[in-house]
């Protein structure tokens, strides 16, 4: 086989895999973010259903 496509190919899936990293990176802040206003949603409702 021919080694710069080989070269190629393995650097072209290395960029495929770091943007699957940044993408999945990104839907965990996301997802982090959610939680934790579904926290403060929570303790505002216990507040509001404690009085």
């Amino acid at each position: 086989m021919n080694i710069e496509l080989t070269v190629w190919r393995m650097q072209k899936h290395k960029q495929v895999v770091a943007r699957q990293i940044r993408d999945i990176d990104r839907k965990l802040i996301d997802l982090e973010y959610k939680i934790k206003i579904l926290k403060e949603l929570k303790q505002i409702k216990e507040d509001i259903d404690g009085v």
